[in-house]
């Protein structure tokens, strides 16, 4: 018998189950086993993790490692579409909001935009904002802009973890101090290169109320003398990955 025949006649016994020793096979066994436990695997259920805390972000390092790192094993769901926000909150059970508006596309100002609409539809989110310290009074700013927590972004991880794992996180700016939805628009109509004497024939207000309204809220966003106010929202009108 060739050893191409006596190959192919061991094979046939091989797959029948017999060895030619006679021994009882054991690799077709062991693949058995791997079989029957990939099938336990897939037909158990394995629970989804759930999590009420969002992070927008387009920064996959800083996603990575605030959803991958928490002292306490937390976990968070991680997006990074600001535009896509209402139907997230819609569909889903957040109750703690992590927004980084300096890593999207968006221009700051409309990232602010949206999140005072947020805070407003949805009053009881924690609301909180990472933000740089430059360029100058942009921290101030943002917490002046709405109810939101604001975290100095360049903290490291767990720093910035133990501020958003504060019991009762308060506002970054006392409440009176907030923009006023008049005082929004007209700080957005200004980032939009829009004069102050055409803001106040929209705003049905007079020219000398405008200039006031500008004058105190830099005074309390310490931006003194107002071309570093206006400096600052030539900034804002930039994307936030620009800044």
């Amino acid at each position: 018998m060739s050893d191409l025949a006596r190959t192919a006649r061991r094979s046939r016994r091989i797959r029948s189950g017999l060895r030619v020793s006679g021994n009882p096979p054991v690799i077709p066994a062991f693949f058995d086993s791997l079989e029957s436990i990939h099938q336990q695997l897939i037909s158990s259920h394995i629970p989804d993790i759930r999590t009420d805390t969002l992070l927008i972000t387009a920064d996959r390092f800083l996603g990575h490692a605030l959803s991958h790192n928490s002292p306490h094993g937390d976990f968070m769901q991680v997006d990074h579409r600001l535009e896509a926000l209402p139907q997230s909150l819609l569909h889903h059970d957040i109750r703690r909001l992590i927004v980084d508006p300096i890593s999207l596309s968006l221009p700051l100002i409309m990232s602010l935009n949206i999140l005072r609409a947020t805070a407003h539809n949805h009053p009881h989110l924690r609301l909180f904002i990472l933000a740089p310290e430059h360029p100058q009074g942009l921290l101030r700013f943002i917490a002046a802009s709405g109810p939101f927590t604001v975290v100095a972004r360049q903290l490291r991880t767990r720093e910035i973890y133990r501020a958003l794992a504060a019991a009762a996180p308060q506002p970054s700016f006392p409440h009176r101090w907030r923009m006023s939805p008049r005082l929004w628009q007209i700080v957005q109509a200004m980032s939009e290169g829009q004069s102050l004497r055409s803001i106040a024939l929209v705003q049905n207000l007079p020219y000398h109320r405008v200039v006031y309204q500008l004058n105190r809220l830099s005074s309390r966003l310490e931006l003194i003398p107002r071309r570093r106010f206006l400096t600052l929202l030539h900034h804002l009108s930039l994307p936030g990955d620009m800044l």
